[in-house]
């Protein structure tokens, strides 16, 4: 039986007692709900997602685990550091020991989504770490959230319970939010909290920028609201360094660190195996060397290099081509 189908099967009698437990309307009927259906196809869908790695130009998608390595991070945003790196830096076996709700900032092609992707894998696998606090994930891409849907609306929608959520404000404004919405009597924020509690779920929110600037905060500010209602952190949520503006409530803020020589060799021998020395010495010919700290533009030099035997004469055009608007959102989304 495949891991999600586990997962899944032991989530709903979870998510029936919760709903049971708190409901006071007679026809509330539970049983009537798919929800094992519904978590099945969320877990396979994140399943697929997070496995592959592929941007324009690949004609088949690479393994995730088998062309990313766990990325370093510094526990203080790079606008605050200062000019020196001290010792507070965490890795990505970190990110799920259940010590705080984490905010994951990185610039463009810094690797973000891919650890999101990496922490999935990692939340569906048979043999967790020890170190683990939470059974399985569930997965925000908020580039496909609704432009009315809430955050907690969205992760009932992926339980199954959408069709029993009640919104009776006639405003239409305070409709949009969060606060108003309620499911079996109780506003639909505090039931996400319980099923998080008592499922030992994570949730994962990639490209939280990937919104209006007014959207953006008020997502921020239900996921600081849902963070608070939480008995153990179990949000990760991932953010671009430049959208960064504000205090995050509840969350612990961590950023990208470049990669270092051995990262950079590790993800190039996947690619490119004993060729990779050769790669080396291509690149060493051009100014843009500086460009491997950044896994997108690394990935993308590696791939170019696989298919032709070597890179073009002028590799920094790359750079270039993801810094126009449009292209750059669209390949750190593949990635």
């Amino acid at each position: 039986m495949l891991e999600y189908v586990k997962v899944a099967i032991t989530l709903v009698p979870i998510v029936r007692d919760i709903i049971k437990a708190q409901s006071g309307e007679k026809e509330f009927d539970i049983e009537d709900v798919d929800i094992q259906s519904s978590l099945e196809q969320h877990l396979r869908e994140v399943s697929n997602w997070a496995s592959r790695i592929q941007f324009f130009g690949m004609a088949s998608a690479m393994d995730t685990d088998g062309t990313s390595v766990p990325l370093h991070f510094h526990t203080t945003p790079r606008r605050f550091r200062g000019k020196l790196l001290d010792e507070a830096v965490s890795d990505e076996s970190q990110l799920l020991c259940g010590q705080s709700n984490i905010l994951i900032l990185g610039d463009p092609g810094a690797g973000k989504t891919t650890t999101i992707k990496r922490l999935a894998i990692r939340l569906l696998s048979p043999s967790k770490s020890e170190e683990d606090k939470f059974n399985c994930p569930l997965l925000i891409r908020m580039k496909d959230i609704g432009e009315d849907e809430t955050i907690s609306e969205h992760v009932i929608g992926k339980i199954g319970l959408t069709k029993f959520l009640k919104n009776d404000v006639s405003d239409l404004k305070k409709r949009k939010r969060y606060e108003f919405l309620t499911l079996s009597g109780k506003p639909v924020i505090n039931q996400v909290a319980s099923f998080m509690n008592k499922t030992g779920c994570v949730l994962l929110v990639d490209g939280l920028d990937e919104t209006g600037l007014l959207n953006f905060s008020n997502y921020k500010n239900e996921l600081s609201s849902l963070a608070g209602l939480l008995s153990n952190p179990s949000i990760v949520a991932s953010c671009r360094s430049g959208d960064y503006d504000k205090t995050f409530e509840h969350f612990d803020v961590i950023e990208i660190l470049p990669l270092d020589s051995p990262q950079i060799e590790l993800i190039g021998r996947a690619w490119l195996g004993d060729r990779f020395d050769g790669f080396l010495d291509t690149v060493k010919q051009f100014p843009s060397e500086d460009l491997l700290d950044r896994p997108l533009i690394l990935s993308q030099l590696l791939f170019l290099y696989s298919r032709q035997g070597d890179l073009p004469e002028q590799p920094s055009s790359i750079y270039s081509r993801l810094k126009k608007k449009g292209s750059c959102r669209y390949v750190c989304n593949e990635l």
